[in-house]
């Protein structure tokens, strides 16, 4: 048996390895956590060959930066192969993006040799991949000095965490001011005249404002009232303060002057004058003092007038004249006159008329009011009540008595004038005088109603006092309503002091059961008309009733009147039925009967009579006679009687006509007298 020993010289198939790995790093980390999938490897001998891995593992940390990974597969024989890779973590390679970096040199202004602080907006960054940025500067805003008439650079330095940098540089310039701001739109002197009743009054105006050489903003103070404010009478000193960011200022300065033109005023001035009455010479007359008022809220200064001594006029017009100023240059003056008439006519005295007071039996006295005399004087003012003799309006006076009472008046020149009122009080004993007191009234009522409406004249009274007299009434009073039977109403009048008189009235209601009484209700009518006629002209009086309650209100119904008076042929009915206020009736009834005349005009021949048959409505009925004889002599003339029913008869004209009959045969007519008027009915 032969044994061959084979020696192993292949090394192991790499299977996969990764390509080369780039990542960027993680701002805030500084690097990024890499993983891939784990290579692999094959072998000819073994299924799994060992690996060996150097410069990282998988799923772990890799700072900025190239990492070599190696993984080394060996078989059992030690034959190995490699599989190399690159892991690069990629740092930020961009620098900050600065924001508000000045592009123009910081101007600041200063006094002359004064060092100052300096104000500016400070620059900002961002990193592009959202990390943190570092700041640096050369100078800080508002805490760095910087000296007059220098330009100084400052410097903004920003990084991130890959120490990519930006600068921000601009210059700072301190210059020195010794320029004051300018005032804009100074208001010049504002005048205000106060309107009467004014004390204050309010100004208006725009405030100033001003500007800077250095074009910064400049402030404004207000030293005085401001605009919009009251201002009082008088000048007021407004000043505005401008001043620049360096101190320096400059002033707006102007007056507000509120003028006083108003005069004063005298509240009392007597401009209507006094007109004054004396019976001898001069007088005393008693001006009262003016009161004098002024807006300024000051009292107003006398500067001329010419009111004499003691205040005494003589007789006739004196004019007056009282100046006063408030001090402004403004004056008011009071003119009136002073008219001393003389008089010597007493005023007139009208007392009122006598009063006389009546008061009943035991009483001692009552109380009497009066009005005061009319008084008048030919000089148009009131006199004066200078005495009273009497008991006064008011007063208590005694029953039974007789009291005068005097009274005198003086008008202004000290004429005296008088008059006297006499009042007596008189025990009254009488009572009132009762008139038109009816004891008794009457109605009548309705079966039904049980009641009625009763109006009586009501009675009055009068009293020898003259005065009037009180009315109560205990009962029913006249208009209201009543029942059935008797009942009594009194009125009592009382006079002024308890005096009184009575009247009773006794007010009956029947029952009215009793039909109005019929006059002049017509009898059956016939009528007789023409046999070519349609009707007859009926005319008859109209009845009337009275009813037993002396009421004139009675109803009426009519049937069968016809308006124009004609009725038609065969039986028309006539009725008027009355009926009182209380439901009870009466009728009157009639009928009135047109007959047409059947033979009027005849319908027969000439020898031939006509009668009606009697029927309704009638016929006519044609008899044979002889009109005449053969002997045609005036004495051979008969008499002929014709029934009445032939006859046309005319209630309107009885008197005597004549009918023309004509016989057959003849050429002449032959008249027949008869008298054609027949009493209807016979």
């Amino acid at each position: 048996m032969s044994l061959f020993v084979t020696v192993d010289v292949v090394p192991p198939v790499v299977t996969f390895c990764p390509m080369d790995i780039v990542v960027n790093a993680d701002p805030n980390l500084n690097g990024m956590f890499v993983n891939w999938m784990t290579p692999t490897a094959a072998d000819n001998v073994e299924l799994s060959p060992d690996v060996v891995i150097t410069g990282g593992n998988p799923n772990t940390f890799f700072p900025v930066g190239v990492a070599i990974i190696t993984y080394t597969f060996s078989d059992i024989f030690e034959n190995t192969v490699d599989c190399v890779f690159m892991v690069e973590v990629v740092g930020d390679r961009n620098q900050p993006v600065i924001t508000g970096c000045p592009n123009m040199p910081i101007t600041a202004f200063t006094p002359l040799g004064v060092p100052r602080t300096v104000d500016w907006m400070v620059p900002t960054a961002v990193d592009t991949d959202g990390g943190p940025i570092t700041t640096m500067s050369t100078h800080t805003p508002n805490e760095s000095l910087f000296l007059p008439d220098t330009s100084t650079t400052v410097s903004y330095t920003f990084s991130d965490i890959f120490q990519n940098q930006a600068t921000c540089d601009f210059s700072v310039v301190v210059i020195v001011d010794n320029q004051p701001p300018t005032v804009i739109g100074c208001p010049g002197p504002i005048i205000i005249d106060l309107d009467r009743g004014l004390t204050q009054f309010p100004a208006q105006w725009i405030a100033p404002t001003g500007t800077d050489n250095s074009n910064l903003p400049v402030t404004v103070e207000l030293n005085g009232p401001s605009s919009g404010s009251l201002f009082s009478i008088g000048e007021t000193l407004i000043t505005y303060v401008i001043t620049d960011t360096v101190g320096l200022q400059s002033l707006c300065v102007f007056t507000v002057t509120v003028n006083d033109v108003t005069p004063p005023q005298v509240i009392n001035c007597p401009t209507a004058g006094f007109n004054v009455f004396t019976n001898d010479g001069p007088v005393s007359v008693d001006i009262p003092v003016l009161q004098v008022t002024d807006d300024t809220g000051l009292l107003p200064t006398l500067v001329s007038q010419n009111v004499p001594d003691q205040q005494i006029f003589p007789v006739g017009n004196t004019a007056l004249s009282l100046t006063y100023t408030d001090g402004n240059g403004n004056f008011v003056t009071c003119q009136f006159s002073v008219l001393v008439q003389l008089d010597t006519t007493a005023p007139v005295v009208t007392c009122p008329d006598p009063i006389q007071v009546f008061v009943p039996e035991g009483m001692p006295s009552v109380v009497v009011n009066y009005a005061d005399p009319m008084v008048s004087d030919d000089s148009g003012l009131m006199p004066m009540l200078v005495a009273a003799i009497g008991m006064p309006s008011g007063g208590l006076f005694p029953a039974g008595r007789q009291e005068v009472v005097a009274f005198q008046y003086a008008d202004a020149a000290g004429n005296l004038g008088s008059c006297t009122l006499t009042i007596t009080v008189t025990v009254d004993t009488t009572p009132p005088v009762v008139m038109s007191c009816e004891p008794t009234a009457m109605a009548f009522a309705s079966a039904t109603a049980n009641q009625a409406v009763v109006t009586f004249p009501e009675p009055s009274a009068t009293d020898n006092s003259g005065l009037d007299v009180t009315l109560s009434v205990d009962g029913i009073r006249s208009g209201s309503v009543f029942p059935v039977g008797d009942s009594s109403t009194i009125y009592t009048f009382t006079d002024s002091v308890g005096l009184r008189s009575f009247c009773l009235v006794t007010i009956t209601v029947e029952v009215d059961s009793t039909p109005p009484t019929i006059s002049g209700c017509s009898m059956d009518m016939t009528s007789l008309i023409l046999n070519t006629e349609f009707g007859a002209e009926v005319i008859f009086d109209t009845p009337t009733a009275t009813d037993n309650s002396m009421e004139m209100s009675i109803l009426v119904l009519v049937s069968g009147v016809n308006a124009n008076n004609i009725y038609p042929i065969g039986i028309t009915d006539i009725s008027y039925t009355f009926l009182d206020n209380y439901g009870n009736d009466a009728t009157c009834q009639f009928s009135i009967t047109v007959v047409q005349d059947v033979c009027n005009p005849s319908v027969c021949n000439i020898n031939e009579i006509c009668t009606s048959d009697g029927q309704t409505p009638p016929s006519a009925v044609c008899t044979p006679t002889a009109l005449y004889t053969s002997d045609r002599s005036q004495s051979a003339l008969q008499t002929l009687y014709y029934p009445w029913s032939m006859i046309a008869c005319s209630r309107d004209n009885p008197s005597s006509r004549q009918q023309l009959y004509t016989a057959p045969n003849d050429k002449l007519p032959h008249r027949y007298p008869f008298n054609p008027w027949v009493e209807r009915g016979k």
